[in-house]
């Protein structure tokens, strides 16, 4: 019996599905062709120096996620880089006895300058949690200390949330990153393209309106409170949990006057510089 040709009917519906198809295999090489370049400057443009290490600001600002981080702040405060260290992102069991108990002992005096937020959870937190404390403060500056593969997305985070701010940015290399000739390390090619991913969704959620940064810049400052840290009940963060942060899903936006805030230490700080006299 010979073989029955496809009808006409049939004919033209399997066209029409090789059409869409091919359609969607050039439209997912057009946009790996726009993506790959984009990862190489994202990678080409990660700092991999300090640029400005010296100049003094108004705090450290220290995003939890590796122990180097906050080796470097604590260098950083003992230094003198800054008479405040504020660490974003603790988790709300962490005491700063714990926290330290890996570090060297510090300096006398130093312990009362370390505040601690226990609020953010993510990298778009670390942002609002960090701008919620210098506006209730009347901070203009701050040094930013995260991993170099962090720090583009951060920046882009903070910037958004204290447009008016001067941020010195304060990288720090893990050992286990490695950042030259990145794409012969499985690992670290791994972590910068999951980063420029994430990198690319938080560009695109600050073009929108109404986001957490918005918010934020509409909305006055509380009053510092007779605390120590921001409450756990409180925390600025995706609902599940993710080693580094989780910028992909929505961040609730929650009453900024409603969070009580770190408050200045009264004892330990040192005098305020004089400028010069002409």
């Amino acid at each position: 019996m010979a073989d029955l040709a496809p009808l006409p009917d049939e004919r033209s519906l399997l066209q029409r599905l090789w059409a869409l198809v091919v359609r969607g295999i050039l439209l997912i090489l057009f946009g790996v062709a726009l993506w790959f370049p984009g990862l190489v400057w994202y990678t080409a443009s990660m700092p991999d120096v300090v640029e400005d290490p010296f100049t003094p600001t108004d705090v450290i600002v220290v995003l939890t996620g590796g122990s180097e981080r906050l080796k470097v702040g604590l260098s950083l405060l003992k230094d003198g880089r800054a008479p405040l260290l504020f660490v974003s992102g603790v988790n709300p069991e962490t005491t700063l006895d714990a926290l330290l108990q890996e570090e060297a002992p510090l300096p006398a005096g130093l312990r009362n300058r370390i505040l601690l937020g226990h609020v953010a959870g993510d990298t778009v937190g670390n942002a609002i949690e960090t701008a919620v404390w210098l506006r209730a403060h009347h901070m203009d500056s701050l040094r930013l200390v995260t991993a170099s593969y962090h720090m583009p997305r951060s920046l882009l985070e903070f910037q958004a949330a204290l447009p008016r701010a001067r941020i010195i940015a304060h990288p720090v290399f893990p050992a286990s990153v490695k950042q030259d000739s990145w794409w012969t390390y499985p690992g670290t090619a791994g972590l910068f393209i999951s980063e420029y991913n994430k990198y690319l969704v938080a560009r695109l959620r600050l073009m929108l309106p109404d986001g957490p940064q918005e918010a934020l810049n509409n909305s006055h400052p509380p009053a510092p409170s007779q605390g120590t840290s921001l409450p756990p009940l409180a925390r600025i963060a995706s609902p599940a949990a993710d080693p580094v942060d989780q910028p992909l899903a929505s961040v609730p936006v929650i009453p900024l006057e409603a969070h009580p805030v770190p408050p200045l230490p009264t004892t330990g700080l040192p005098a305020p510089e004089k400028g010069p006299t002409e």
